[in-house]
């Protein structure tokens, strides 16, 4: 599996033995998603795959701001165009990504669409097999994406430095959640570098943990939907740190999709970051996912 021997290697050093069974116990399955220039031509409906045209059944409108699962002009500098529709990012078969990793909580079987915009505005669409498809025209005032084959293999990924599992030493005691492992400061410093090397290099990848632009993107992105998403939860300021890390370790990533390898650009650090609570991923209420960029 993709950076196993990674992984195994810079954990079994003497420098983060005093941490390394904790730090081993974050590790988590992913999958990462390669990707090879193609066109919508010349592949078929309902194939997995990154930018082009969606395929959607007849019936399910092409998403638009207006439509989108939660509305977050609020908190942009400019309101989204109503009539711009979102920027269709990528399509999964999810057949072809059963069974790479055990425990998926991803479904064998049906078609996640993503769409996005520059706005906090995004929407996850299902599709099940046994429903026809077809592929869509391009809408007015569209912005299409070079098309991408999407093919998969399995890899792992630690847990990455400032987020709910390893907060930067530096930050205790100053209002930041704490981290599930509290690593010194020379600690901290190897295992930031590390897993900002070309050995856990930024690539598109389902599950694991988001590989960050700036800090805490599921953390700040979760608060800032938790409201919209989930308005019969308690207030998040009258939690416990205790419960607001309870919460976050519920949160897993969807997709991420970065402009490493395709022109697709948002925000400031260019990558997409499709998020969900694992209990509704389990219930495939992909309503309640949210999206996000830095």
């Amino acid at each position: 599996m993709e950076n196993a021997d990674t992984i195994d290697e810079i954990l079994a050093g003497d420098a983060l033995a005093r941490v390394a069974a904790d730090l081993r116990r974050l590790v988590r399955p992913a999958i990462r998603v390669h990707n090879r220039e193609t066109s919508d031509d010349s592949i078929p409906v309902g194939v997995s795959k990154i930018g082009g045209l969606p395929d959607l059944p007849p019936h399910v409108p092409y998403p638009y701001p207006d439509g989108a699962t939660v509305s977050m002009v609020q908190q942009s500098r400019l309101p989204a165009d109503p009539g711009v529709p979102l920027s269709f990012i990528a399509q999964i078969r999810l057949a072809d990504s059963a069974g790479l990793i055990e425990d998926s909580p991803l479904p064998d079987s049906g078609l996640l669409s993503f769409f996005y915009n520059d706005f906090y505005q995004g929407q996850v669409l299902f599709t099940a097999d046994d429903e026809p498809m077809i592929r869509r025209t391009e809408p007015k005032n569209a912005q299409v994406y070079t098309t991408y084959s999407a093919l998969f293999e399995p890899m792992l990924l630690p847990a990455f430095v400032e987020t709910c599992h390893i907060n930067d030493p530096r930050w205790e005691g100053r209002g930041f959640l704490p981290g599930t492992v509290s690593l010194t400061r020379d600690e901290w410093d190897l295992y930031a570098e590390w897993t900002h090397s070309e050995y856990i290099a930024n690539v598109d990848h389902l599950l694991g943990y988001s590989q960050d632009a700036q800090p805490y993107a599921m953390e700040n992105s979760y608060q800032s939907f938790r409201p919209l998403l989930f308005p019969d939860l308690p207030d998040w300021d009258k939690l416990s740190w205790e419960e607001k890390h309870r919460e976050h370790e519920g949160n897993l990533l969807l997709l991420q999709i970065e402009p490493k390898d395709h022109p697709m650009h948002f925000g400031r650090g260019g990558a997409v970051y499709f998020f969900m609570r694992r209990a509704d991923l389990l219930n495939r209420d992909f309503s309640k996912a949210w999206a996000w960029s830095q």
